[in-house]
């Protein structure tokens, strides 16, 4: 998904300004742990201990 598609959905989805920068904040978030997600799957070293931290790491930021 493109900056332009997150900011669009979320104009589109959400009445107020700030509700749309947090919920197009949650998408980019997401994405970026479903990437570490995807690289965790591809090694079976610490690497990929490392990128599953990663993205637990990046989820829990949205919950702060």
């Amino acid at each position: 998904m493109t900056n332009e598609i997150i900011v669009e959905m979320a104009i589109e989805s959400h009445a107020s300004t700030r509700d749309a920068i947090r919920w197009a904040m949650a998408k980019e978030r997401e994405a970026c742990a479903k990437v570490c997600d995807l690289m965790a799957v591809r090694y079976e070293d610490m690497r990929g201990a490392a990128l599953e931290s990663a993205a637990e790491s990046i989820r829990l930021r949205g919950k702060a």
